[in-house]
């Protein structure tokens, strides 16, 4: 399944840099293409600094957020205009993200009949395709500000995790960088809000801040990753972040 994905994503970036060139060297651009601030295709770079966090499912005194990671995402962005009005593009990309959490929850094994309680710290490493829109307003002497709203779909490529099982008689177990993968489900979808400014520097060259709220959408766990009585280990994973990057 995940070469599937990979050779979807190569077959996405093939025919955007197909469509760019058709764009741009189908028939030789005018001065007014070359300055236009608002073309057809655009492409940017971006780095976030972000906190993400898991919301579980279940009786907070059984499962509960044990806190946030500091993470980072960075990648390329894609916008297409959706008419002739610069205001309005359908904005993809492809990115490598990092999200996880601190999370308390039962662990699968009982000493006696109790169950052992796990303390985990996880990193869940993803490629990440959004399918956006975006709203821009008209420019206000240089800046434009913009919404950007849809969904995010990622891959997931690695995840480990750091574990400490406490034990009835006081002692615990501490499992340092564990390959996770297997406990992990391969996709995860999330709704993504996002709201900036974009600063035109000259030409089709902008400068962009802006402030995402990502939620997740489906389980992060997979299905065999469970309590001690059987039933799944459930929780989405969330994170907030601060987007700056380059158009060109």
């Amino acid at each position: 399944m995940k070469n599937i994905f990979l050779s979807a994503i190569l077959l996405f970036t093939t025919s955007l840099v197909s469509l760019a060139q058709d764009t741009t060297l189908a028939d030789p651009p005018s001065p007014a293409q070359i300055n236009n601030p608002n073309p057809f295709l655009r492409m940017g770079l971006s780095f976030s600094p972000l906190l993400s966090f898991f919301s579980p499912d279940g009786s907070a005194d059984v499962i509960y957020g044990d806190g946030a990671r500091f993470t980072i995402k960075y990648g390329l962005h894609v916008d297409f205009r959706l008419s002739a009005n610069p205001n309005y593009y359908f904005s993809t990309g492809l990115f490598l993200l990092n999200t996880g959490g601190k999370m308390v929850h039962p662990h699968n094994q009982t000493v006696e009949g109790i169950p052992l309680e796990r303390n985990g710290t996880y990193r869940l490493n993803y490629i990440n395709v959004p399918a956006t829109f975006m709203l821009r307003t008209n420019e206000i002497g240089y800046i434009r500000y913009f919404g950007r709203v849809g969904v995010d779909l990622g891959l997931n490529i690695r995840a480990s995790a750091d574990t400490q099982d406490f034990e009835t008689d006081g002692g615990s177990r501490i499992e340092d960088e564990v390959d996770f993968s297997d406990n992990v489900n391969l996709f995860r979808g999330a709704l993504h809000l996002e709201a900036g400014f974009e600063y035109n520097v000259g030409g089709t060259t902008n400068l962009f801040l802006s402030a995402e709220w990502n939620n997740g959408l489906n389980n992060v766990f997979h299905k065999d990753y469970q309590y001690y009585d059987g039933s799944r280990v459930k929780a989405v994973s969330n994170f907030v972040s601060l987007n700056a990057g380059v158009y060109f």
